[in-house]
């Protein structure tokens, strides 16, 4: 009796606490495979990835996300600064930028967007999943 009343509290409380999904935003397909594989090891369910600025956005609007990762330089001469305003005027999905594109312009470019965070490439991964953490923490449960 008791093994089944501790699984239905289990059951319960991973419906009431479903995996946290992060939109990956990257056009470099071998970066955001790897990043989906960190992603899906720490427990997040990750989307996409979105190799463009329209597909950021339109990935975004059909499936949600609870935090998005996005690069700067994007396919198609996209910019991942253009998307993030577009997602941000939706919605306050924390936003982390995972760029080597980090010269003045963008950087005064991407802190207007109010990101969770910046991170350079090389991604050291262990930063961004501090970084996710956190803005679960201290994301009200909905």
């Amino acid at each position: 009796m008791v093994r089944r009343i501790g699984l239905a509290m289990q059951v319960n409380m991973a419906q009431a606490n479903p995996p946290k999904r992060v939109l990956v935003v990257e056009d470099e397909m071998l970066l955001a495979l790897d990043y989906a594989r960190a992603l899906e090891d720490w427990g997040f369910v990750p989307l996409g990835p979105a190799s463009t600025a329209d597909e950021a956005v339109a990935t975004f609007e059909r499936e949600g996300a609870d935090a998005i990762t996005m690069d700067v330089r994007l396919a198609d001469g996209s910019n991942g600064i253009d998307a993030a305003r577009r997602i941000a005027a939706l919605s306050s999905v924390p936003i982390v930028f995972v760029t080597g594109n980090a010269d003045g312009r963008s950087m005064v470019a991407m802190r207007e967007i109010e990101p969770l965070a910046i991170l350079p490439k090389p991604l050291d991964e262990p930063s961004l999943r501090r970084v996710l953490e956190l803005a679960f923490q201290m994301t009200p449960v909905t």
